[in-house]
């Protein structure tokens, strides 16, 4: 599970982050070891950052986060158009109707053959 705010991931919380994309978008495993920080370290690098860590799929990784940045700002969800099953949860682990900072989505990995 991940928090739906970025800034909270954890290093673990990053290296799922970086899982996921690595297959989804069939990028190299070795972008892992160049982000190996928090989610409050995390959003804030640049885009050029995120370049200059992965050659290839940098912008793309950079896009990713935006895209989770945005949606932990403006909403209680997260759609990546159906990849993601997500449920809001209090820090307890107890459904909760209303928005609260201990967000957290749980992602279902969808393998692509």
């Amino acid at each position: 599970m991940l928090f739906s705010d970025p800034s909270k991931w954890t290093v673990e919380e990053v290296e799922t982050w970086l899982a996921w994309n690595i297959a989804q978008y069939n990028l190299s495993p070795s972008v892992v070891q160049y982000f190996k920080m928090p989610g409050h370290s995390l959003v804030m690098l640049t885009e050029q950052d995120f370049q200059q860590r992965a050659l290839e799929g940098g912008s793309l990784l950079y896009a990713q986060l935006e895209l989770w940045k945005a949606a932990s700002m403006d909403e209680t969800t997260v759609d990546v158009s159906g990849l993601l099953q997500e449920t809001t949860t209090t820090r307890s682990g107890s459904s909760s109707g209303e928005p609260s900072d201990g967000k957290k989505l749980s992602i279902k990995f969808n393998k692509l053959l």
